[in-house]
Parts: C-alpha cells; sequence; structure tokens
C-alpha cells in the first residue's frame, strides 16, 4: 500500500506527472475472511501453533474459498479455532489524493468483499455440519481488514509486465502492488516472490 500511496501522491503533485492513469487502481483485499469456529469436542490439551492447515473448497458454488486454521488463543483451551478464508473479491478498490489535508485514502467500495464473505459461510457451514461447532458470533466472519493488500500498481496496466512503472525510465515497482487483488484463493507471498524474481532477471539483463 504505501508503494501505491507513494506515486498516487507523486502524480498528484507533478512530482512524477507522466505516471498514467491507471496508478493507484485495481486494489483488492485478497478475499480476506476471519473468523472462529467455537463449540468444538475438548481436547484435553493446552492449544497453540500456527496456521499449519489449510482446507479446499475450490467448487464452492459462490466463490473458490482456501481456508487456513490455527488454534487460538494460544496457551488457552478454548474449544476454538480461527480460520483466515481466502477468496476472490468481486469489486476493486483505488487510491486518490486529497490536497487538502495532503493524504492519500483508499476507496473500498461497499459489497466488494460480499461474494468472498458468501462463500467463506458456506465452507464454514460444510465444515460445520460435518464436524460439529459454529461460527462465533461475535465476531462472526470479519472481513473488514486483510493480511494480504495487492493492486496500485498493476502489471500491463500501470506498469508494463516486468515492473517497469510506464512514463519512466529505471522506476520500478516489485511488490504487492503488481497484483490485481487477488491471487487466486492462496496466500500472496509466494506468488510476489516469483513476480519479483521474473521482473529483476529482465530489469538486470535489458536496463543495467
Amino acid at each position: 500500500m504505501g508503494t501505491s500511496k507513494l506515486l498516487v501522491r507523486a502524480k498528484a503533485k507533478g512530482t512524477l506527472p507522466d505516471l498514467n492513469d491507471n496508478i493507484g487502481k485495481d486494489w483488492g483485499n485478497n478475499g480476506d475472511n476471519l473468523f472462529r469456529r467455537g463449540g468444538l469436542t475438548k481436547t484435553g490439551k493446552i492449544q497453540g501453533g500456527f496456521a499449519g492447515a489449510s482446507a479446499f473448497d475450490l467448487g464452492n458454488s459462490v466463490s473458490p474459498v482456501t481456508l487456513q486454521q490455527a488454534q487460538f488463543p494460544i496457551g488457552v483451551e478454548c474449544n476454538c479455532i480461527n480460520h483466515l478464508s481466502l477468496s476472490i473479491p468481486s469489486l476493486r478498490g483505488f487510491f486518490s489524493y486529497k490536497s487538502e489535508t495532503d493524504t492519500v485514502s483508499l476507496t473500498w467500495p461497499s459489497g466488494a468483499n460480499d461474494n468472498a464473505t458468501a462463500a467463506t459461510r458456506r465452507t464454514a457451514d460444510l465444515i460445520n455440519g460435518a464436524n460439529g461447532g459454529t461460527i462465533t458470533d461475535p465476531p462472526g466472519i470479519d472481513s473488514q481488514f486483510t493480511f494480504h493488500p495487492l493492486g496500485g500498481a498493476v502489471l500491463g496496466k500501470a506498469c508494463d509486465l516486468f515492473g517497469r512503472v510506464k512514463g519512466y525510465t529505471r522506476l520500478y515497482v516489485v511488490d504487492g502492488a503488481l497484483i490485481p487483488g487477488a491471487t487466486g484463493c492462496s496466500n500472496p507471498s509466494l506468488t510476489i516472490a516469483a513476480i519479483a524474481e521474473r521482473c529483476i532477471d529482465r530489469i538486470i539483463e535489458e536496463d543495467l
């Protein structure tokens, strides 16, 4: 998000006036939703751990879903599991500059993550139906956050296919801002790393 904010401000203030109109656009939250399943069978053990397991519901009739799961909270038995779901948001957000405050803000359309949330609930209901448990409410399914902000300087639009920012030479983006909003129901870290490596290989070969 820092990359997008820097570029949007630079375009608006005339520091980099030749940036194209795709700068700051196509932002998404990777379809992230967080929820907790409670009322699970007691294990007799103190819970603890990280998101070391995933479940896939790629045939979900609303949208594909991947669930990561971790025991919660660490060191306390609550008979519950935290889940982070990854899906595909239906809309994209954008960054804009506000001259009166010299700030850049994100506009995330109302309902942009509704399909991902509905898909998450369908997957959670399937798991609960087969294994017991319920979605704890509160917090219910929370989509008002993201661990995986993506977009704002997207490949093929704001940048070329190797992260070169259009309109300038030797100005590059090699982070999650290159990806338009989602990485297909997966944690984007390895995708970002792979794209960055691909960009750098070409930049070293052709630009340096």
